[in-house]
């Protein structure tokens, strides 16, 4: 290629004598005496308008099937039942229902979290049940007197080891 042939990709190259390249594609700057445009009117220029690309992406709510499931599983791992396995339960069946409705898309957290705290909300009544049915029988007693064990060495029942091998 030579050099005095204009490239066709290039804007510059046909920069011929008395064409100002500044102006180029854009049009001519605007003199410096004009007063500016007033406030909220258009540019007098104009500038190009964006590309519409369409309705914006719909991103699903999952956090409610990740709440649920991550109360439900503290609900074993923690051993904080009394704390977190009702509010696995209303958290999980809100994204069930969120799923059902198209806003989410992870039903399974969800389920797992609402079945999750259904186990430790059952677990937790059974296990405050045998407490307090123990409680009521005297099971957390500290009085060793109806205890069938002497303890004192120097007592009247108390007997050597030779006399217990003895025997």
């Amino acid at each position: 290629m030579s050099t005095n042939t204009p490239n066709n990709n290039d804007p510059y190259a046909n920069n011929t004598p008395g064409s100002d390249p500044a102006q180029g594609q854009y049009g001519a700057q605007q003199p410096y005496n004009q007063q500016p445009p007033a406030y909220g009117s258009p540019y007098p220029g104009g500038y190009p308008q964006g590309q519409n690309f369409g309705p914006a992406t719909h991103y699903p709510d999952n956090k409610l099937g990740g709440w649920a499931l991550g109360l439900g599983l503290a609900t074993f791992v923690l051993g904080c039942a009394f704390f977190t396995s009702i509010p696995a339960m209303i958290v999980g069946k809100k994204g069930m229902r969120a799923a059902d409705e198209g806003r989410a898309n992870n039903r399974g957290l969800a389920l797992a979290g609402f079945i999750l705290g259904i186990v430790g909300t059952v677990l937790y009544v059974l296990l405050g049940g045998l407490l307090i049915v123990v409680a009521m029988n005297g099971g957390f007693d500290d009085d060793y007197s109806r205890s069938s064990y002497n303890y004192s060495y120097n007592g009247a029942n108390s007997i050597s080891v030779a006399q217990q091998l003895t025997r």
